[in-house]
């Protein structure tokens, strides 16, 4: 028996020797860490707006360090877990558009997050909240004619002109003023607040009325010598009326001064601001200097050609128009195939106020109140299912609406 177990025996021990002696070596590295180049980590100092982007704001400004900006070295930023679309990027400073939130995630806190390809770290900006930016203003379903024109009056309160009726909206109810109008009022093209108090309104004739807000009884202001769909005031309670067959102006007095402008162009909106009268059509922005208190027009200036803004422009159409009160201007457009909302921006160029997809695509007019909303009515040329008016929260207030103003 203990031969049996001899040989295995010495065999063991003769492993065992070996092993002992023979220094181990870990295979050759995969990579060496030491060649390896990591990006810097993103830093962030400052996020302008502070804390939160209020609704109206189009831009959200990130400042700080080792932000990438060359192809192999890519920056993401998440907000709220989503990405957003990079406006600008520089090594200390990143701009996105304002980004489409799931209606759950607006006004509540939120993550910033900065990755940068190459870097071991993120960058978080936490606790950081965007207001929403539109809501639907009031449930017009149970109203069976289009939304024909809005305005708002010093109090805040919207005025809906439909079908031979006039409706009030405060932010809770929606009522009905006085009864029902007469037969000019089948269709209103235009509806202005102006001295005195009332409202004047056009109606699908040539007669401009004017409505008392609280009892909407009528009076015929005055007869114009063509048809007219759209009207403004200058702070000296001069109007300016046109549709289709010229430019009329029409005195405090009544009298009217046919400037012989615009005859031939379809006028689909008017807005005075900063000493000029603004004439739109659906291709174009003029301008005319308001030469004195009696309404005397300067040369006609071309301000915007919409169909030179690209190939996305070509079918376009402006519809309304409108100021903030550093001169920011907003533009409805019409047809276009991702947005309907627009600013004029410095350069000359049309930008969407939001690039993201958060305002509807589809308005007819729109109306600054008195602060930080802008109401937009999509009642005019829609069916019936699709009428809607909706508030939208702005980062400035208006350019003034002398006829309002002067009340």
């Amino acid at each position: 028996m203990k031969v049996r177990y001899f040989v295995p025996l010495i065999f063991l021990l003769a492993i065992f020797a070996l092993t002992k002696c023979t220094k181990y070596e870990e295979p050759p590295l995969i990579y060496n860490p030491e060649s390896l180049q990591f990006a810097p980590s993103p830093k962030v100092n400052s996020i302008i707006p502070k804390d939160s982007a209020r609704a109206g704001i189009r831009e959200i400004v990130i400042n700080g360090e080792n932000f990438g900006v060359t192809p192999d070295n890519n920056t993401l930023v998440y907000v709220g877990g989503k990405v957003a679309e990079i406006k600008n990027l520089y090594p200390n400073q990143i701009v996105i558009h304002r980004p489409q939130l799931e209606q759950s995630k607006y006004n509540k806190p939120l993550d910033i997050v900065i990755s940068v390809q190459k870097a071991l770290e993120l960058a978080k900006v936490k606790n950081y909240k965007i207001s929403t930016p539109i809501v639907q203003y009031g449930d017009f379903s149970a109203y069976t004619y289009n939304l024909f024109a809005i305005e708002v009056d010093k109090q805040e309160n919207l005025y809906i002109a439909t079908r031979r009726a006039l409706l009030k909206y405060d932010g809770r109810d929606i009522v009905r003023v006085g009864g029902q109008l007469s037969s000019d009022f089948s269709r209103v093209t235009d509806l202005k607040f102006g001295p005195g108090g009332l409202l004047y309104a056009l109606v699908s004739k040539n007669i401009l009325y004017r409505l008392n807000p609280i009892t909407a009884a009528e009076e015929k202001y005055l007869t114009l010598p063509k048809e007219c769909d759209r009207l403004d005031f200058d702070q000296n309670n001069n109007i300016y009326t046109a549709k289709k067959d010229g430019l009329f102006i029409v005195k405090p007095d009544k009298s009217i001064i046919n400037t012989n402008l615009y005859q031939g162009t379809i006028v689909s909106d008017i807005r005075v601001f900063n000493g000029y009268l603004y004439v739109v059509s659906a291709d174009n922005v003029w301008r005319h200097k308001i030469l004195d208190n009696k309404g005397n027009l300067g040369n006609q200036e071309l301000v915007l050609n919409v169909k030179e803004q690209g190939v996305d422009f070509s079918r376009a159409a402006i519809s309304s128009l409108t100021f903030d009160k550093d001169g920011m201007m907003l533009i409805v457009i019409k047809n276009h195939p991702n947005y309907s909302l627009f600013v004029l921006e410095n350069d000359g160029k049309l930008a969407p106020y939001y690039k993201a997809n958060i305002l509807p695509k589809f308005i007819d007019q729109i109306v600054w109140g008195n602060q930080y909303y802008l109401y937009l009515n999509r009642g005019i040329t829609l069916t019936r299912d699709s009428v809607r008016v909706y508030r939208m929260g702005m980062s400035n207030t208006t350019a003034p609406y002398y006829g309002r103003d002067n009340l």
